[in-house]
């Protein structure tokens, strides 16, 4: 499993049927590709001031996925978005100092 951005993605040669290759995309979703396959997961964007991190609580959620066996790659990317939604949706609920809101 190889995770890159669009840059990265260009100088990788094409993914195998054995390999899944996972171009993010920030706000509008992740592309996977293994052998032929390819499917572009979505997500819903929001506002934020300091995506520092998504990134790879993105890859974090996705890989978590793989190793409980799941090997859909719809299904793959879900809890790669929701982990990276949840640590956004956190850091916007707190304020510049970093002391939680309310």
């Amino acid at each position: 499993m190889i995770f890159c951005n669009g840059s990265e993605r260009s100088l990788l040669p094409a993914a195998t049927p054995r390999q899944i290759v996972i171009k993010t995309r920030g706000a509008t979703g992740a592309h996977f590709q293994r052998g032929d396959e390819g499917l572009l997961v979505l997500t819903t964007p929001i506002t934020v001031t300091d995506p520092t991190g998504a990134g790879d609580t993105f890859a974090g959620g996705v890989l978590s996925a793989l190793v409980q066996g799941e090997t859909d790659l719809h299904v793959l990317g879900e809890p790669g978005h929701h982990a990276a939604r949840r640590l956004l949706a956190h850091r916007q609920s707190e304020d510049p100092t970093g002391r939680p809101h309310g």
